[in-house]
């Protein structure tokens, strides 16, 4: 991945509206919300990825998705609220190195496309 379609994928994230419709395309339609920045990215620099190259890219995002992403996501979203017996900072620093890990592992996939 170029360090273009990092760049590129953080500020459409960052424009207004972007962020909820991703949320929301990821929490009620289970879609891999870096696949679809990669979609739009594609589309938007004039690439025109085939049949195959699609598929390895969904087949990249899914196996990101199941094995790390989604799993750190829950994590992330436990330690959101208070929880009996964890200490409340400590529970959010730890919550901040799952958030900065699920970050890279959504890093890495856009680099595995």
């Amino acid at each position: 991945m170029s360090d273009d379609l990092w760049t590129w994928a953080c500020a459409a994230y960052a424009a207004p509206g972007v962020s909820e419709a991703c949320l929301s395309l990821q929490d009620y339609h289970e879609q891999n919300v870096p696949l679809l920045l990669w979609a739009a990215w594609t589309a938007v620099t004039g690439r025109r990825p085939d049949e195959e190259t699609i598929e390895a890219a969904c087949d990249t995002a899914r196996a990101w998705q199941t094995t790390t992403i989604a799993p750190l996501r829950a994590v992330r979203r436990t330690l959101k609220t208070p929880v009996p017996d964890l200490e409340t900072d400590a529970r959010l620093a730890v919550r901040e190195q799952v958030k900065a890990a699920e970050l890279a592992a959504e890093r890495h996939l856009l680099e595995g496309l």
